[in-house]
């Protein structure tokens, strides 16, 4: 009777090999002879935990590796310690992305606000204000406002934490107990680098405003002013543009290592080109967009696209947050899905054979290996490993026949012509003498072939050489079998090969036996889960890049109230105008989604191909993935439009005509 299924999947270990989980009190029913791999020894009341574990490894003849519970945490965190790093790494990526995209929206909106207060800037310059006192002035409001909402972003967020935390209370994880509310420390950096971050925002719109001068300002010749600094602007983002290109051919064309990191100094280059450009970019691929709008939607499409188009500097502003969000995430995820596609055929074609069997701790039984051999649906090719010491250091040493393995696998080719006395090295680059020493036997030498083979680590794990069956018989004879690897024989199947195994080992529970296509698969849903991680994570940035464009569509209409309280009265309708700025917001947000996806697939593309470009790049970008982002890009641009279109509705003609 089968009262469930248990997936394995998510855990590397289980790849490749049938697990059942069964209650410990009926595991007799199911399987005999089942054999201890661990021991767990509670002490008595006040003994001391280390010369228990003296006693026990004495007990024990040193066969077993003994652990106290403080050894054993510490090799659980030095384990974890590499994956937390990486871990840690990329999520401090992902926030630094949302922060820059945080930053142009802050930026954004104060540029958007100092443009309407330039007439109220221009009169305290008249009063006697100067450039350092206006810059000031805008410089401490912004202080106020980053500090507020860091405040607010702080407690929310430790808020957010301690509902986590008394989820997870609720949940059965036994002796697990977890707590996600942030330290002290962390809190104060947080609430620090916000005020920071909108610190740095404002400087670059208060340096505009206090620079323009007050006859200027008031008479509309600053914009002719500006025109000498446009052009070097032009001229910079211009290069940024060539030599980027540039090095993302290179990086596409050359070989690693070299090509990623020019394939990533190209993005960068290339990016902050298109990011300089974006008033000129953005515009006209609206003005495109356009001509279907106003096809579909008439005199609001036309509208809508005037408006877009008339504000070039605001249109490229607001679209370039949406532009770094949507081009960062199709990046992440076209390298992923490209690589992927790459690499997963070369991973299987370049196994062993299709499946290994393992004795666990110890050699294989010989009685599963005379099954196996005795199997004729079975290609078996026998491993024998013995750990020497190579110039005073202990090493798994390997041996196989290389004609019984895949000859598409790595190092095969080399092994079936090495000599005797030879070793081929996990390590390569060394082919001096070395000396090998056995325990009981006299020392010998054995000669390293110069390059570097991945055979004998893929034949055993933790093994570094691979010798000669003959080798390995002068060096330690009567070496025990300890790997088996195991194909299809001529003329039948994987299916069928893998019944035959099942059915050589029924009697030997203790061997394990790995799938490395199964292994092949669990990589395959690694990256998928790490593509769904990317697109989530990454999507945080495209809903702030969201809440610009709501904040810039809201002060446009504080600006545009005399124009909308016009077009009321000439017979638009409140449902007509809030049609107009919906529509605003999907051309805006479809062209910086556009862009995006155009820049994301071919950066994406660049950095597969210099990281694939040995083994060659197979397949383009993930469809799904990027129509994904291109229908939450065009689904942000509608969600904000909601409270400025509101706003516009409930709008009077009188009111409207009114404002100043």
């Amino acid at each position: 009777m089968l009262a469930g299924t248990l997936d394995g999947r998510g855990a590397p270990s289980f790849a490749g090999r049938p697990v059942i989980g069964v209650p410990a009190e009926r595991i007799s029913r199911y399987a005999t002879r089942i054999l201890g791999t661990q021991l767990d020894i509670r002490a008595a009341p006040g003994a001391s935990h280390g010369r228990v574990a003296e006693a026990v490894g004495r007990a024990l003849d040193g066969r077993a590796e003994v652990r106290t519970r403080d050894g054993s945490r510490a090799e659980a965190t030095r384990q974890s310690r590499t994956v937390y790093g990486v871990v840690l790494i990329a999520a401090l990526s992902f926030v630094l992305i949302a922060l820059a995209v945080a930053r142009m929206v802050v930026s954004n909106t104060f540029s958007v606000v100092l443009a309407q207060r330039t007439r109220q800037l221009a009169l305290l310059r008249c009063i006697g204000a100067d450039r350092a006192q206006v810059r000031r002035v805008i410089l401490r409001q912004g202080l106020l406002l980053g500090t507020g909402a860091s405040a607010a972003g702080v407690l929310l967020g430790t808020a957010l934490c301690a509902a986590g935390t008394a989820l997870l209370g609720t949940l059965d994880l036994g002796p697990v107990r977890l707590s996600l509310t942030p330290a002290p420390v962390v809190c104060v950096l947080a609430g620090l680098f916000g005020v920071l971050l909108t610190f740095l925002a404002v400087r670059g719109p208060a340096r505009a405003a206090s620079a323009v001068p007050p006859i200027a300002a008031l008479g509309g010749a600053h914009q002719a002013a500006a025109r000498p600094a446009a052009r070097r602007a032009a001229v910079f983002s211009g290069l940024l543009l060539v030599c980027g290109t540039a090095l993302l051919a290179a990086g596409a064309l050359g070989g690693p290592p070299l090509s990623l990191l020019a394939a990533t100094t190209g993005a960068i280059s290339t990016f902050f080109g298109v990011l300089r450009l974006s008033h000129r970019l953005l515009p006209p691929i609206v003005g495109a967009l356009g001509v279907l709008a106003r096809k579909a939607c008439g005199t609001t499409g036309r509208l809508s696209t005037e408006q877009l188009r008339r504000n070039p500097g605001r249109t490229g502003a607001t679209g370039a947050a949406l532009l770094l969000g949507v081009t960062v995430m199709v990046s992440a995820v076209t390298a992923l899905g490209i690589t992927g596609n790459s690499l997963m055929p070369l991973v299987s074609a370049r196994q062993p054979a299709d499946f290994s069997a393992t004795g666990g701790s110890g050699p294989l039984p010989a009685g599963a290996l005379t099954a196996l051999t005795a199997e004729p649906r079975l290609g078996v090719t026998p491993v024998r490993s013995a750990t020497l010491t190579v110039d005073g250091r202990r090493t798994v040493v390997v041996s196989a026949d290389p004609r019984l393995l895949n000859p598409t696998a790595d190092g095969v080719e080399r092994a079936g012509h090495l000599p005797d006395g030879t070793a081929l090295t996990v390590l390569g680059g060394d082919t001096g003498t070395h000396r090998v020493t056995a325990a009981g036997r006299p020392g010998t030498t054995l000669r390293f072939d110069g390059g570097r083979a991945s055979l004998p680590l893929s034949l055993q794990a933790g093994a570094a050489l691979y010798v000669t069956p003959a080798t390995m018989d002068r060096l330690a004879p009567g070496t025990a079998v300890t790997t088996v690897w195991i194909g299809p024989a001529e003329g039948t199947d994987r299916l069928a090969a893998r019944r035959a195994v099942d059915r050589a080992l029924a009697a030997y529970p203790q061997v394990e036996v790995t799938d490395t296509t199964a292994q092949v698969e669990s990589l395959r849903a690694l990256l998928d889960r790490m593509m769904l991680i990317t697109m989530a994570l990454l999507g945080f940035s495209v809903a702030i890049a969201g809440i610009g464009v709501a904040a810039t569509l809201m002060l446009g209409v504080s600006e545009r109230a005399r124009e909308i309280g016009m077009l009321r009265a000439i017979g638009p309708s409140g449902r007509q105008l809030r049609g107009m700025l919906t529509l605003e917001a999907v051309l805006l947000s479809l062209a910086g989604a556009l862009v995006g996806t155009v820049l994301g697939v071919g950066y994406g593309w660049t950095a597969a191909r210099s990281v694939t470009s040995a083994v060659g790049t197979v397949g383009g970008p993930p469809v799904l993935p990027v129509l994904g982002v291109l229908a939450l890009t065009i689904l942000i641009g509608l969600s904000a439009a909601v409270l400025p279109a509101r706003r516009v509705r409930r709008m009077t003609i009188v009111a409207a005509l009114h404002t100043t």
